[in-house]
This record gives C-alpha cells, structure tokens and sequence, in this order.
C-alpha cells in the first residue's frame, strides 16, 4: 500500500520476528511498521487487574517522585499484594484467574501449564516448508536449558555456565540453546560488566551473564509445592535472595530498560547497574535489612569504577537519606518509564 489509506496492526511471535521462520522469502518493510514487545502484566497492571483505581496505584508513583514514605497502612497492603503478584506472576489467563477465584494455586496451575506449553513448543517448531525447525539433539538442549535456570540463580554468583548445559551437537550448541530462549521472549539475559560506568553498553562482558525468566511467575512455577506458602507468608529462608532478585529483573524487564551486573572474582558483586537518569546506579536488592559491602566500595573508588549512585531495593517503606533511595520492592518498576518499543539488545 503507498496511499497511506490504511493503517494495520498484525501480532505474531517472537520467531518469525527474529528469523526463526524457514524459508520464508518475503522481504520485511523497512520504515514502514513499528514493533511493539507486549510482555507479561507488570505488578503496576496486576493492580488495576485487581480493581485498584488510579488514584490508588498513584500513591506509589507520588511516594516514588517525593521521595517519602508511605503510609503505614498503604505500605502493608502493597507489600501483602506484591506478594500475590509474585506467586501469581503476569501471565494474562493466570492473573484472571486469581482475581476471579482468589485461588493462588489455581493460578500457579496455570502458569505451569503455560510454561509446559512453551517447553512443548520447541519440539513443534515447523518451518513454511513443514520440515522441523530444530533436531532432537537441538530441542533436548533447549529444554535443558530452560530447566537449568532455577538451579543456577540458586548460587552465589548466580551466573548461568552454559558448557553445564548437556546434549550432543555442535561446540556453541548450549549457546545456541540460549540464544533462542532469549530470541523466543521465554528468557532474558543480564550481562556482567567489565566497570560499571555510562555509558554502560560499551563495557558489557558478552560471555558473562546471568539468565532470569521473563515473568516471575514461571521461575515460582518451576519451584516445589509449598513455596508460594512461604512467599504468602514472608519466610522463604534460603531462598529469598533468588526470588527477590528474580523479581527485580521482572520489573526492570516489563519496563524495557537496559540493565547489568557487576562481579569481580574477588568477590565484589553488585546485584544490578542501571542508567538511572544519566547517572550509573548500583540497584542494591536485598530480601531483609542490611547494607552490601560491595556497593560501598565501588562508590568510595569513583577513579576505578567510575562515579556511581546507589538506590536500596529491600522489604522496607520508602526513604531517602545520605544521597540514598531506598526503596521497596513493589515500587521497583518505576525504575524505568515504561517503553513499548521492543529494544534492541
């Protein structure tokens, strides 16, 4: 069409927009369409999901841009929603569920069975001229891979080994594996850097990441019965650490924002690192109270590392103090501002 009459709005996966479809001939427009990312319901549309107002889901948004507590009361109710929303993740079916049955475990039912659906799928995969897209040897590494996921957020350092991945093919197959993951929307990746100074792209170590699902719902999912009891209830022991950063890679993901880590081998680590209004920022995520020695001393050596702020993300109300935002964890999406646009990484 060049009388520009019509205007047409078309879904499809993630596949056929990054190559995943075999041959296909058809040339893509080039300045003529818009790509839009639709991701999984962040915990800001979980809200309105739930009947929350505007002008209720706005005290966080207010609290965010004065930099003030909420609050007593508001601080609790978010908090105890956040917490629905963690179980439940952002999967459209899983949170209509929950909000017409109030049923978590019929919702994590859901989601299971969603992401069972996904892992299916690898096999399905059919190119235009029906032949597989991928071989068997192909889709067992896929599938390992994706499994591999909890096990691996569960350690210290957090970062994925991609030779663990097991399956027989070529020498850059596990890579490959987690490369369609990401391609497919199911994963993202977050790159170590090599210092944590703006502009940050430039210094990202591309062997070196970490993988988070794309919706924290799946990550819960993948977990033994009895963890969104846990959740409910504030005592996840051990394994909040990987849950609450898994979540903070949720927000800052739905949002379409670039983030990063930071880890040296002699144990410095920084959680995440984000251009937060121009400036390189330590997002410093804990599941209780407490101070990291890392992030210290990071900003105490700005010659080394680059100058660097910091913004506390932890189970607390909001304050400000010292030149430091903390933060709590269910205001994390305001981060970022929300961008459509699918980035291009």
């Amino acid at each position: 069409m060049t009388d520009k009459r019509f205007d047409f709005i078309a879904s499809g996966s993630y596949l056929g927009v990054n190559g995943y479809v075999v041959s296909d001939d058809t040339p893509k427009p080039v300045g003529c369409t818009d790509e839009y990312d639709m991701r999984t319901l962040d915990f800001e549309e979980f809200l309105w999901a739930k009947g929350l107002k505007d002008r209720e889901v706005a005290y966080i948004k207010d609290a965010f841009a004065e930099k003030k507590p909420l609050s007593k009361a508001m601080h609790g109710s978010f908090t105890s929603l956040f917490r629905e929303y963690l179980c439940v993740g952002g999967f459209p079916e899983a949170v209509s569920n929950y909000v017409q049955t109030n049923n978590i475990y019929s919702a994590l039912q859901i989601t299971r069975r969603i992401t069972r659906d996904l892992q299916d799928d690898f096999g399905r995969r059919r190119g235009r001229d029906n032949k597989p897209v991928f071989n068997a040897n192909e889709v067992a590494r896929i599938r390992n891979a994706f499994s591999l996921i909890p096990s691996f957020l569960g350690k210290k350092n957090k970062r994925f080994i991609v030779s663990k991945i097991n399956g027989k093919g070529a020498k850059d197959a596990g890579k490959d594996a987690i490369e369609y993951l990401k391609d497919t929307g199911i994963i993202t990746k977050v790159h170590n850097l090599y210092v944590p100074a703006t502009p940050l792209s430039v210094n990202v170590i591309s062997n070196q990441f970490k993988v988070f699902p794309t919706d924290i719902g799946m990550l819960v999912g993948m977990l033994e019965d009895g963890t969104t009891d846990a959740i409910l209830s504030g005592n996840l022991g051990m394994g909040k650490g990987m849950l609450y950063e898994a979540l903070i890679a949720d927000a800052l993901f739905k949002r379409g924002g670039r983030f990063y880590y930071f880890a040296k081998e002699s144990g410095l680590k920084l959680d995440f690192v984000i251009n937060y209004l121009g400036d390189s920022t330590i997002l410093e995520v804990k599941a209780v109270d407490g101070n990291a020695k890392s992030a210290k001393t990071v900003m105490a050596h700005p010659d080394h590392y680059g100058k660097t702020k910091l913004i506390r993300i932890k189970d607390s109300n909001l304050s400000f103090s010292e030149d430091i935002l903390t933060i709590p964890h269910y205001a994390a999406y305001l981060l970022f501002r929300r961008s459509a646009i699918l980035p291009v990484d």
